[in-house]
């Protein structure tokens, strides 16, 4: 292997004691020598003994000069944290290609101090004592180590690979935000949540989760209770005190449309980054569907209140009550701002398209939430049936028991396997003692003095399935 200059050069791989003196051997015979250690630290096996045979004498104290001395040899070049890949070429002329892992610790600015190290959180078998102590994720392996840089363990070869991060949207850091709440550092997981999810207390309640369908656990016994550990570490913080950053303005305005989830989130980031924020909202209240889609029992609004409230706090403005198209133009907020994001939300409801759906007394369903969560008047008489399968019929059926209808029940026009509803919502609906009627679905809707009187159905079979991959329902003749 040749060197540098020409000069003759020496690869040792392993740097134990045996490493360590081939190494310096070499380099005081002129040879050039690449010492390769797959771990942070040179020292192998005797680093972790207390005495050596047969003499008894003190490991480190024969081991630790040595290692010194090879850190600082001229002729001796460590490479730690590191593996050899691949040898090519033949004897006495050959290439070596070396991985060198990222400690993800800048070496050349790490004195050793230690400073990392007490203020770490995550604690974990210490790999020195042979798992018999522990130690924290950025870490020496011991006091005596060289070179004496810390490393932060991440863990990247961890069984599940972190499908919860891969299957939430928001690519929440799962992993952490749990082993902070192990660690009783309730504060820190919800930071940490917040840095991806700036509403984490209302996420918390109503998330689909499917991070949990992802979760490796289950394939063992069942799923971790990723939603409702996001929401306890949320309930262990009063938004309300937490402390506002010291942000840089930059002078730059961007205009959002629509105060849902995106928008609101969109609006925390771009404030963080110190650009001035201007949100319109054409509802009286922000929050979009978390506000006016989600009923009270699910998502207490003062909750929302709270989280959104703190987002203005970071510098945010929130026009409600203003509709962009009718009280002002798209034209004029491009030309008075320097970028604009458009959340406008998905608020329409599903129609049937059957005789007598336009009745009074026949509402969509994303309609009725909204006028329930906006205060307005609803009546929903003694009898009320929902149609549909989804959370949000799920959501209308309880509103509804809520409200004082004595007898709802829920038409839906497939089976129970295919339900959008989540396992959850289905099984809290017939708690409440909600019957599902499937296979079932509406053609006609009956008035009597105008308004609604009953309601024809017909029975279905599931055939082929549809575009959405689930069985088409098919009436039966």
């Amino acid at each position: 292997m040749n060197g540098q200059n020409g000069h003759k050069s020496v690869l040792v791989i392993g740097g134990g004691i045996a490493g360590i003196q081939a190494s310096l051997d070499l380099a005081n015979m002129g040879f050039k020598v690449y010492l390769v250690e797959k771990s942070p630290s040179i020292g192998g096996r005797m680093a972790q003994l207390d005495k050596t045979f047969p003499t008894n004498d003190c490991a480190m104290c024969i081991l630790a000069p040595r290692m010194i001395e090879a850190n600082s040899h001229s002729n001796i070049d460590l490479y730690t944290y590191s593996e050899v890949e691949d040898v090519s070429g033949e004897v006495g002329d050959f290439k070596v290609k070396i991985k060198r892992n990222s400690p993800f610790v800048d070496w050349s600015k790490c004195t050793g101090c230690g400073l990392c190290e007490e203020g770490c959180p995550v604690i974990l078998p210490k790999e020195f004592d042979q798992g018999l102590g522990k130690r924290k994720a950025i870490f020496i392996p011991f006091p005596q180590a060289v070179p004496k840089k810390y490393t932060i363990d991440k863990r990247e070869e961890r069984p599940c690979k972190a499908a919860c991060m891969d299957a939430c949207p928001a690519h929440t850091n799962v992993l952490g935000y749990i082993k902070l709440i192990a660690e009783g550092e309730f504060q820190e997981a919800y930071k940490l949540i917040r840095d991806t999810n700036p509403l984490p207390a209302s996420v918390g309640r109503v998330c689909y989760a499917p991070c949990e369908e992802a979760c490796n656990r289950g394939q063992l016994d069942e799923p971790m209770a990723i939603r409702d550990l996001k929401r306890f570490a949320a309930d262990q913080v009063d938004i309300e005190e937490l402390e506002v950053p010291t942000i840089t303005k930059t002078d730059k305005k961007v205009a959002i449309v629509g105060s849902g989830p995106a928008g609101l989130a969109a609006a925390n980031d771009l404030a963080l980054k110190g650009h001035d924020v201007t949100i319109f909202e054409a509802l009286p209240k922000p929050g979009g569907m978390l506000r006016v889609g989600i009923p009270e029992y699910r998502l207490p609004k003062e909750i929302l209140r709270k989280e959104i409230g703190y987002i203005q706090k970071l510098g945010v403005e929130i026009r409600t009550g203003v509709q962009v198209g009718k009280d002002i133009a798209l034209e004029e907020i491009r030309g008075n701002y320097d970028a604009l994001f458009i959340a406008a939300g998905a608020h329409g409801g599903m129609r049937l398209r059957v005789e007598g759906e336009e009745l009074p007394g026949v509402i969509e369903g994303i309609r009725f939430l909204r006028a329930v969560n906006l205060g307005e008047k609803v009546e929903v008489g003694k009898k009320t049936a929902v149609i549909g399968g989804g959370n949000t019929a799920v959501d209308c059926a309880r509103t509804a028991k809520r409200l004082g209808a004595e007898e709802v029940k829920i038409v839906y026009r497939r089976s129970r396997s295919e339900m959008p509803a989540s396992a959850e919502e289905t099984a809290a609906v017939e708690e409440e003692g909600i019957p599902i009627e499937f296979l079932t679905t509406p053609t006609r809707f009956f008035p009597e003095n105008r308004k609604l009187a009953r309601m024809e159905c017909v029975k279905m079979k599931l055939g082929e399935p549809d575009a959405s991959g689930r069985p088409r329902p098919i009436p039966i003749e």
